[in-house]
């Protein structure tokens, strides 16, 4: 269901006139499947989708080793450090790890911690970031993502879905274990549960910033 209701939602955003995008696409491991990255990157959004932990330690089609978490690993074996990406070339940039950029007497500067590389020198001491690796964002849409995995804007779209889970856990657990014959049953019962909730949330949040109000408040809100 999930590239037919999306296609639905990217039509109608195209055919209004609120000139916004789908910027990034939010889902569970359920739907790490190849055919969902490349139909994410078709409507040029951003998939926001964690690796199945049930699945082997991805391989890449080109022979790159990765780690549990789809980064390229370094001679030493450990993840590289995400550079960046460009969508213009179409690719995405993982350099040596133990080389991080910094700030010295105000200005942009590549530092070298050495001392962190498991083999305790440089794969390649003559250059500022390398080893580099550059990955074709269409080689492997799964793999070679825009926005890292492991990168902290990943993270924080990530943990935006997990409000969508706990406002679900809410409902059921007030569904109970209520058996509906009918569709429309269910949905009124879902919606007066859903209405429940809210009200709860508004009272919880007003309570905290101990503001006085009123039920009519409450409704508005």
């Amino acid at each position: 269901m999930m590239p037919d209701l999306i296609s639905r939602l990217y039509r109608t955003i195209e055919a209004s006139d609120t000139h916004k995008r789908i910027h990034a696409i939010i889902a569970d491991a359920g739907y790490d499947a190849i055919g969902i990255y490349r139909f994410i990157r078709k409507i040029g959004a951003h998939p926001i989708i964690p690796l199945n932990p049930h699945n082997r330690t991805p391989i890449d089609v080109n022979g790159v080793p990765r780690d549990d978490k789809g980064r390229p690993l370094c001679p030493a074996g450990i993840p590289m450090r995400f550079h960046g990406a460009n969508r213009r070339t179409e690719r995405v940039v993982y350099c040596c790890p133990v080389k991080r950029p910094g700030r010295e007497n105000g200005r942009h500067k590549m530092r070298c911690y050495p001392e962190e590389c498991p083999n305790h020198s440089l794969c390649d001491p003559n250059s500022k970031m390398g080893p580099v690796v550059y990955l074709p964002l269409n080689d492997d849409p799964r793999l070679n993502l825009e926005i890292d995995r492991d990168h902290q804007k990943f993270k924080a779209l990530y943990s935006e879905r997990t409000c969508t889970e706990r406002v679900f856990s809410v409902l059921k657990s007030h569904n109970g274990e209520r058996i509906h014959r009918r569709k429309h049953f269910l949905q009124i019962s879902s919606t007066f549960n859903a209405i429940a909730i809210h009200l709860r949330a508004a009272f919880l949040n007003l309570s905290a910033m101990n503001t006085p109000f009123a039920l009519s408040d409450i409704l508005l809100c």
